[in-house]
């Protein structure tokens, strides 16, 4: 069974060394949900991907809770249109 990610950031860098100049891109995770601005969003090609994931249980020291992973750094080739991408972590 997968579990949502209650809280987090999905975090996207362009793969200079593989070329890619276009915009990065932070989304915030929310109920094991992300989504980029309108307009703030990466172009295709290839990206360096960031994950960090949190429970939700606000402390004294983050509001976002305590660290359930990360950072995870994936490098994927993104599509060049509007598209949704899914991620599964151990």
């Amino acid at each position: 069974m997968d579990t949502p990610v209650p809280v987090g950031e999905v975090i996207f860098r362009p793969d200079s060394e593989q070329g890619n100049e276009g915009p990065g891109s932070v989304a915030r995770i929310r109920e094991g949900r992300y989504q980029t601005e309108a307009g703030k969003g990466v172009v295709g090609g290839p990206y360096v991907v960031e994950i960090v994931g949190f429970d939700g249980i606000a402390s004294t020291e983050s509001t976002d809770g305590g660290v359930l992973f990360g950072p995870v750094i994936l490098q994927l080739t993104l599509p060049d249109s509007a598209s949704t991408q899914d991620f599964r972590l151990p």
